[in-house]
């Protein structure tokens, strides 16, 4: 099982230089970056955070945060979910 997983990563890293070539930006896919100043264009809503700063959830986005420890090590664990 090891050899087959070394065969695999040896030729997704031979492949990665002729992929490189499909992954540049066009003028289609260029973005507008958000504006930095003024006001925000979505502020959050006070009724959708979760108790113990458990995350936020609204009909467009749900964050959830989980602390926990792992090997002597406390972990925040944060998962995004955007809905549109």
């Amino acid at each position: 099982m090891k050899r087959i997983m070394k065969q695999c990563l040896v030729l997704l890293l031979c492949l990665l230089p002729w992929t490189a070539g499909a992954l540049e930006l066009t003028e289609e896919t260029i973005f507008d970056p958000i504006p930095v100043d003024g006001a925000a264009p979505y502020a959050p809503l006070p009724e959708g955070f979760l108790p113990e700063d458990g995350g936020y959830h609204d009909a467009s986005l749900d964050i959830r945060v989980e602390t926990f420890r792992m090997h002597d090590t406390t972990v925040m664990e944060v998962r995004v979910k955007l809905m549109d």
